[in-house]
């Protein structure tokens, strides 16, 4: 899958050293109407025996300053209701709570004859 998402304009970034990503930012700039050309990180994960060291921190600075320098209109991410640590990090960041993402897999809607 990660192929196609490279075709896509996906990219990669990571915190780590020669042999292992401590943590691991996924990212594409797409344009939208209501954001203009947005940096949307799809996945930001840190390996479990390095968290709480602020590598994800580091990923989203650097972030930030990437699309300031490509002069982007908008930075963006979603996050799982569950997630609260990392919530507090990506308001520490300034990143802001201004939307709800719905979703639903087709096999789902096809299940509940919604399609």
């Amino acid at each position: 899958m990660i192929g196609e998402m490279f075709k896509d304009g996906y990219q990669l970034v990571y915190v780590g050293d020669e042999s292992m990503a401590y943590a691991v930012a996924g990212f594409r700039i797409i344009t939208f109407l209501y954001s203009g050309k947005t940096l949307y990180i799809d996945d930001l994960v840190t390996h479990k025996e390095h968290q709480r060291q602020g590598y994800a921190g580091t990923l989203l600075s650097w972030l930030k300053k990437y699309a300031h320098e490509q002069q982007l209109d908008y930075f963006s991410l979603d996050s799982g209701f569950q997630r609260r640590d990392a919530h507090r990090l990506y308001l520490n960041q300034g990143l802001e709570l201004d939307a709800f993402h719905f979703g639903v897999s087709m096999n789902v809607l096809k299940e509940r004859n919604k399609i």
